[in-house]
């Protein structure tokens, strides 16, 4: 859900203050701030991205580009000072959402299908661009890199990310296999398996 300025400062000293090292509500932000969506942790969904930028992001977006093309209009025709500000303004407001948008799609098409069991941490951690939090930031960059790396295929965003390389870790790796439901992948060592004994002549 989308808060104007004044809730949007009031809820992000409230969770700057938490000493929650994983906060179940997400303030994801345009990069100066300027526009925050803010996400439930617990009703997350693989549709959740995509509704925010249809429901909130885009109409944002639309009112922006309006407020856009009346303001070119009137600088067109030589109107004062303050109303070329507001343009410059406003180019730069969209401009911003416009990259927001496109880093929540980017997102939702990896594709990012949220699985709770996997923790807040990693559940978040493709979001990281879009945190504006300076510690929560860093945590999620470090973790999205060891998850890109494959140090978490265990998790359930590893494997709808990676499929083929989840798969592949699960031949070797029989807990993250029997964690994705996938033991029948796992393939003993030879050098585990007992050597049959060899039958006695009669």
């Amino acid at each position: 859900m989308a808060f104007d300025s004044s809730t949007r400062n009031k809820l992000q000293k409230l969770v700057a203050s938490c000493r929650r090292k994983a906060p179940i509500y997400w303030p994801l932000s345009t990069e100066p701030g300027s526009y925050t969506l803010w996400i439930y942790y617990h009703r997350l969904t693989d549709q959740t991205l995509f509704k925010g930028v249809m429901d909130y992001v885009n109409p944002k977006l639309q009112a922006v580009a309006q407020d856009v093309e009346k303001l070119r209009e009137l600088v067109l025709q030589g109107s004062a000072v303050q109303q070329r500000d507001a343009l410059e303004k406003f180019q730069k407001l969209q401009q911003e959402l416009t990259d927001f948008r496109d880093e929540l799609l980017r997102v939702a098409q990896l594709p990012y299908q949220p699985n709770l069991n996997d923790g807040v941490l990693i559940t978040a951690s493709p979001l990281y661009k879009l945190f504006h939090l300076p510690k929560w930031r860093k945590d999620l960059e470090e973790c999205w890199k060891k998850l890109e790396a494959g140090e978490y295929d265990w998790a359930h965003l590893a494997y709808s990310i990676w499929p083929d390389r989840v798969r592949k870790t699960c031949k070797t790796d029989r807990s993250i296999a029997i964690a994705h439901g996938l033991e029948e992948l796992y393939q003993e060592p030879e050098s585990s398996k007992k050597p049959r004994k060899a039958k006695k002549k009669v």
